[in-house]
């Protein structure tokens, strides 16, 4: 039987999720800075429970691409 430690969640599958966006063809320089500015400050979504690795299947990543108007 597999040891986990308290707390700790089985998990089956390991999602990763990239979140993208398609520039439009003109961009406003507000909206170069508002991008550039994200880029500055984005952070990675981290989980609260411990990630077992070796006991789940990490999957292919799902791309969530957004349309920005100009």
């Amino acid at each position: 039987m597999l040891m986990m430690p308290d707390g700790e969640k089985t998990h089956d599958f390991v999602v990763p999720f990239i979140f993208s966006f398609n520039a439009p063809a003109e961009a406003t320089d507000d909206l170069l800075k508002t991008v550039y500015n994200n880029y500055l400050n984005k952070n990675p979504i981290h989980t609260s429970d411990q990630l077992p690795l070796d006991v789940a299947t990490l999957l292919p990543p799902v791309t969530i691409t957004y349309d920005i108007a100009p």
